[in-house]
């Protein structure tokens, strides 16, 4: 009965009688809404968010050409464009852009950007709203 309160599912046949019977328990119809909705939201945030950390691994895995779980901006610029393999040049445009990224993913500010610090970095901007 639990999961059908949560999910909002066929409700009306426990609810029913117990409102005819005491009216106040109306009361908490708008309760149930509430936490309906955030039980959905937050397992829609959890998929996104497995999802969004599996394509960030698979990038830093991409940029990461020596292995050493770490990138910097000369690895990063290696690769212009997904799917091409190493560039051949970046425009100072580009470059700009890279540096940008690279700093503002390193928090620690060692100059590399660790797989961890990549991920969730990607995470906090892929899935603000």
């Amino acid at each position: 009965m639990l999961s059908q309160f949560v999910a909002m599912d066929s409700i009306a046949s426990v609810y029913q009688p117990l409102i005819l019977e005491e009216p106040p328990l109306l009361l908490y119809l708008p309760v149930g809404a509430i936490v309906s909705i955030a039980l959905m939201n937050l397992i829609t945030a959890v998929a996104r968010g497995r999802g969004t950390r599996e394509c960030a691994t698979n990038t830093f895995d991409t940029l990461d050409a020596d292995g050493n779980g770490e990138i910097d901006i000369e690895e990063m610029a290696r690769f212009d464009r997904p799917g091409t393999g190493r560039g051949s040049g970046i425009n100072a445009g580009s470059w700009t852009v890279l540096r940008w990224t690279a700093w503002s993913l390193d928090v620690d500010s060692s100059g590399r950007v660790s797989r961890m610090e990549f991920e969730e970095g990607l995470l906090s901007i892929f899935l603000r709203e």
